[in-house]
């Protein structure tokens, strides 16, 4: 959906915006209850194209409008001169403009048009092919279609100032997003807005730096009715920001938010009006009746991890013990053996089918409503810390989050993840909290100790190639070089598992310090395992043995009972729990409570991708594959099928007993609905199969 075109007069956020206590608590509310306001609802910043054409472009540049206000084109034309031959025949190399009004911004988004032709940028490895380019920080590389030298072609940059997200504008910087005021350097923006008594300013500061080398800090301001309130030179990422204003408030007050300095993008992110008294983590004025959650989703984790789903004892103290103070579900499975379709259904209570997010080139859509989305709606506090990769902005799944933190590999460290989990913490504003926090702590490249030292991971992968080189590149070669790994794999993932275990211990005991672990919801799980060997399989994804999609699911809270619970539940049922804990209603329209998980009901995993399709369906101690289609589902056409009390490796195939056939059929009215798109499929093209973040992790080919 387009953005509302931006105002030209100061922007005023709604009222609506304010959430007042009487809404949290179910009261009517009162002159003097608290409110808080987010200043990024009904923000629009200044057009991309009025801010940008301040700056100092210089005659080779134009400044052009996008489809989008908040987006501009930076342009420059390249004359013939500007290229040289390449190392490549047929590639022709410039340099990439860094002055003149790309100082500001000389990354993002870019386009290279010859002529009238708009050639297409290359994202794989390897030089361009012809009728391509490549960008990369310093130069661009072309490949005429002709292998002619270029003539007169024009490069351009795109900036943009942020997007609208559920009535907030929200804007990206360092890896942190959220709901956001963006000030470009220079340059102002002004809210009109009601300040209730007693409030203060909440915000935290990040810097984009342009390109301008070793430039003196940005300075941001804060000004009330053209008075300052704030006036500090940062440059940090996460510089977070409490200001009191005046007791009495303002029926109307004007907020201007300023940045000068060096060329670049200040972002005031999570901008909120908030009442100075408003209780704390340890005791909130509104008690049990809006609890704090908290989801701790640790990627790649098997269930059999822990002892109580069968693993090794002492392997992971700190997790045994959350788990015999837990409700533990013992037959948790997920909704798929890969991280973007399976984190989706957590999200959204919808199976893969339903919400679209099924394959490496698929986004989660906008118009299907988050569990995020629903509890920001009613007034939580909404914040995620992820390791990236699937879990990101680029495949919709920070649809709902305030605050939204991700960190791409080589970046990775579990210690890090839950350091900007604490600093969301510390910014408590009174408001009930949801932080999700997601990490690849136990993910390949499976690194050893708290410093996550990759080391022998490498020279596991230079015996891997070592190998291969002798087999001979091909596909059975590289699934016999990498089983021939399997044990010493197995042994370095563990080494990970006993590491995140260390860093879950040091998590917990922060919240025990800040009153949170015995008053808030915590639930533990993952979104798919790991195979070591099993059926022939190494890693997750490509089927859905148990090893894939059995997962731990442990549940903690005040009057919850620690528990065994056998029946079969999924984790598209986190949703149908939170959900109505937090007093909102279920959003997902699927799954049931896990707190009413009290008899045996199907659950389901898929494979919903272009190259592969499967569905394994289990209820009880009885699992069955078919191809994910109305038809087999109604014809009862399986292709494998297990009894799990006897035979939980899934090795003794009965695909010819009457039940699995009788099975698929009494679930085919479920299965068919849960084919059924909520949503049109949004696509991210070719290039998000292309992404170097992900090929780093091991999604970059069959």
């Amino acid at each position: 959906m387009a953005p509302r075109p931006a105002p030209t007069t100061p922007r005023r956020p709604s009222l609506a915006a304010a959430l007042l206590l009487g809404l949290l608590t179910g009261a009517c509310s009162r002159a003097s209850d608290p409110t808080w306001i987010s200043l990024s609802r009904g923000f629009h910043p200044t057009p991309a194209v009025e801010v940008a054409g301040h700056w100092a472009a210089g005659p080779a540049d134009r400044i052009l409008p996008a489809e989008d206000p908040a987006d501009a084109w930076i342009e420059r034309t390249l004359t013939p001169e500007d290229w040289r031959a390449g190392d490549e025949p047929g590639v022709f190399e410039a340099a990439r403009p860094r002055d003149g009004a790309f100082r500001h911004r000389s990354d993002g988004q870019t386009r290279l048009v010859f002529g009238e032709e708009v050639l297409t940028r290359r994202h794989a490895e390897g030089p361009p092919q012809p009728g391509e380019y490549t960008v990369d920080a310093d130069r661009i590389r072309v490949a005429p279609v002709d292998g002619g030298a270029p003539g007169p072609s024009r490069f351009a940059v795109r900036i943009t100032s942020g997007r609208e997200r559920n009535g907030k504008w929200h804007m990206r910087g360092n890896g942190s997003l959220g709901a956001a005021i963006p000030v470009w350097s220079g340059s102002s923006e002004t809210i009109t807005t009601a300040i209730p008594e007693g409030s203060q300013l909440l915000f935290v500061t990040n810097w984009s730096a342009g390109t301008e080398d070793g430039a003196s800090p940005p300075r941001f301001r804060v000004l009330l009715d053209d008075e300052p309130i704030f006036d500090a030179e940062d440059d940090s990422l996460q510089g977070f920001r409490r200001i009191d204003l005046p007791p009495g408030g303002a029926d109307a007050a004007r907020l201007t938010f300023e940045v000068s300095g060096p060329p670049g993008l200040g972002l005031f992110l999570d901008p909120e009006l908030a009442p100075v008294e408003h209780g704390s983590y340890r005791g909130r004025p509104w008690g049990e009746q809006r609890p704090d959650l908290i989801l701790f989703l640790a990627d790649t984790f098997r269930a059999d991890n822990l002892a109580v789903y069968g693993g090794e004892q002492g392997l992971t103290p700190n997790l045994d013990r959350f788990a015999s103070e837990s409700v533990r579900f013992l037959a948790a499975r997920s909704t798929s053996s890969w991280t973007l379709p399976s984190i989706a259904s957590i999200l959204t209570g919808l199976h893969p089918g339903q919400h679209g997010a099924t394959d490496k080139d698929l986004a989660l859509p906008d118009s299907i409503e988050t569990l995020a989305e629903s509890l920001a709606a009613s007034g939580y506090r909404t914040g995620a810390i992820t390791d990236g990769g699937f879990f990101s902005q680029g495949f919709g799944l920070d649809q709902g989050f305030s605050w939204f933190r991700e960190t791409s590999f080589p970046g990775w460290n579990v210690r890090t993840t839950l350091a900007d989990a604490a600093a969301f913490l510390d910014r408590d504003d009174g408001r009930p909290v949801f932080l999700l926090v997601h990490t690849y702590r136990v993910h390949a490249p499976y690194r050893v100790g708290p410093q996550e030292d990759h080391s022998t991971w490498n020279e596991l992968m230079k015996r891997g190639y070592r190998a291969l080189a002798e087999r001979g590149n091909t596909r059975h070669a590289r699934e016999a070089t990498l089983l021939s790994l399997a044990d010493p794999m197995r042994e370095l993932y563990h080494e990970g598992v006993r590491d995140l275990d260390a860093a879950f211990g040091d998590f917990r005991s922060d919240l025990e310090r800040r009153g949170l672990f015995d008053r808030a919801h915590i639930l533990f799980t993952s979104d798919h395992g790991e195979a070591f060997g099993e059926h022939g399989d190494m890693e997750h994804g490509k089927d859905l043995w148990d090893v894939k999609v059995r997962v731990p699911l442990l549940l903690h809270g005040p009057g919850i009972e620690p528990a065994d619970i056998t029946s079969s539940v999924s984790l598209l049922d986190i949703t149908a729990t939170l959900a109505p804990l937090a007093g909102v209603a279920d959003p997902g329209h699927g799954g049931t409570s896990l707190l009413a998980a009290d008899g045996d009901r199907a659950s389901y995993s898929w494979l919903l991708e272009s190259t592969r399709k499967e569905l394994a369906l289990a209820l009880g101690t009885r699992k069955v594959f078919c191809l994910p289609t109305a038809e087999a589902l109604s014809r009862g056409e399986v292709e494998r099928a297990f009894r799990l009390d006897e035979d939980p490796g899934e090795e003794n195939d009965l695909v010819g007993e009457p039940w699995a056939s009788e099975l698929l059929r009494s679930e085919a009215e479920h299965g068919v609905d849960y084919l059924t798109p909520r949503a049109e499929a949004h696509s991210l093209g070719a290039a998000a199969r292309e992404r170097a973040d992900l090929r780093q992790i091991g999604y970059g080919g069959e």
